[in-house]
């Protein structure tokens, strides 16, 4: 098996709260009528929740300030209503990037490691 470093799954996570921030900004939940906001917006809320679930429970647990649990397991609920995608859950969890992004941000300094360290 190859190893990882987390880090690298909490930078993703970082990267994809800033983006899905940047671009739902000024937006409301109606602006899902946009196909493509919409279908943006669930690809990176479904990244957040891939890379998280990948971040060892260890070091979840040491990062409790993260909101893990408002990311984790929402790929699944974004999609599982038999092919019809839950606008209303990747709202849900866009109100939680402004908690997450800083959260992750600490946690990265923490563990005083970035791109440039790996």
């Amino acid at each position: 098996m190859t190893y990882h470093n987390p880090v690298v799954y909490l930078l993703h996570m970082r990267d994809d709260a800033e983006r899905a921030l940047e671009l739902s900004a000024g937006r409301t939940r109606r602006d899902f009528a946009d196909e493509m906001f919409a279908f943006a917006m669930a690809f990176l809320v479904g990244r957040l929740d891939i890379m998280a679930a990948k971040v060892p429970a260890e070091l979840r647990e040491a990062y409790p300030s993260v909101p893990w649990a408002s990311v984790l397991g929402v790929r699944e609920g974004i999609l599982a209503g038999e092919g019809m995608r839950n606008d209303n859950l990747v709202w849900k969890t866009l109100r939680v990037l402004p908690e997450l992004l800083p959260a992750l941000e600490d946690a990265l300094a923490d563990l005083g490691e970035d791109e440039d360290t790996l």
